[in-house]
């Protein structure tokens, strides 16, 4: 009797095991991770990136969202020198791709502080956000509003926190987070200076995409609202005079089959200048870096704290 009862509850284990570890299996990017993304190691002072002056792996909690959200920081060697005590650095926002988080993206941060080690970049505060998988966007159902927690919460908390520069911000992103960027670029364009979109999904209002993301945009309308098409129409309308000051550089590759290229028409259409880039490169940021290295270090350079207009 007594080992029939400890079978029984050996198999109540298992199950109950088995069933959180599925649980958690599908939730494919926690709140906050303690850990690197799945094979890589994050940076330390034995493995470092060259001209890293520092790392942070931390939390914040979100009362947009409900709980703690991660974020990674990475700091220029020069930020810890006693006689910098006084200076403030540019910051570049750095946005990871669907089903990453905010550890998946830091060992990008080498390509700026590889050059800025020779001078040939200048030294930037780089912020990497977890975005989860909610497209940069409040869920239409109010419980999980990740953009609000990133422009709301976060950027203020990192300005507040770091010794970063006014009028000194790029965003970066890569995939669901190349939207991001040029999301957050076309909705807070006092906020950032530019946008690079490095393979990402800039889909026009009419896309299919919608019924597989749905649990973030839930109607058609929530969908079309969020399209860089539509925010680009809102911006040209909200702030007389902008066109002049955006600056946005697309990159793509085949994952998209060049439907970016649509977006880029459209810019063209408005009379906005940009840079867009193409190549048979894989959906892999590293191999962007590695074919346009140059073109994406050069816009970034020229417009991270370039003068802001006023915006009316």
């Amino acid at each position: 009797m007594k080992n029939t009862k400890t079978v029984k509850t050996c198999i109540l284990f298992f199950v109950l095991t088995l069933v959180l570890n599925l649980s958690g299996f599908a939730q494919f990017n926690p709140p906050y991770t303690n850990g690197p993304w799945p094979g890589r190691t994050l940076p330390t002072s034995e493995n470092s990136i060259p001209g890293m002056g520092g790392f942070v792996h931390d939390s914040i909690y979100s009362n947009s969202c409900h709980h703690q959200i991660g974020y990674c920081v990475v700091l220029p060697k020069s930020y810890f020198k006693p006689e910098n005590a006084g200076t403030k650095w540019p910051i570049i926002y750095f946005l990871h791709g669907y089903t990453g988080y905010e550890t998946a993206d830091v060992w990008n941060s080498q390509y700026y502080f590889k050059k800025a080690a020779v001078d040939s970049f200048p030294e930037v505060i780089m912020v990497f956000p977890n975005g989860m998988n909610e497209w940069y966007t409040d869920n239409a159902d109010g419980k999980m509003a990740i953009e609000t927690h990133i422009i709301k919460e976060l950027l203020p908390f990192i300005d507040k926190t770091y010794r970063t520069k006014s009028g000194c911000k790029g965003i970066v992103g890569f995939s669901m987070g190349g939207y991001g960027a040029v999301k957050y670029y076309l909705k807070y364009p006092d906020l950032f200076n530019y946008a690079v979109s490095i393979d990402g999904s800039l889909y026009n209002p009419q896309s299919p995409m919608r019924d597989y993301y749905k649990l973030v945009f839930e109607t058609n309308e929530n969908y079309a609202r969020n399209s860089v098409f539509t925010l680009l129409d809102e911006c040209l309308k909200k702030h007389t005079g902008i066109e002049g000051r955006l600056k946005i550089m697309i990159l793509e590759g085949e994952h998209n089959n060049r439907k970016n290229q649509n977006f880029s028409e459209y810019l063209t259409e408005k009379k906005l200048q940009h840079l867009y880039f193409t190549a048979p490169l894989a959906h892999d940021a590293t191999l962007f870096y590695g074919k346009f290295l140059d073109q994406i270090l050069k816009f970034e350079s020229e417009n991270i704290c370039k003068s802001k207009l006023d915006l009316k």
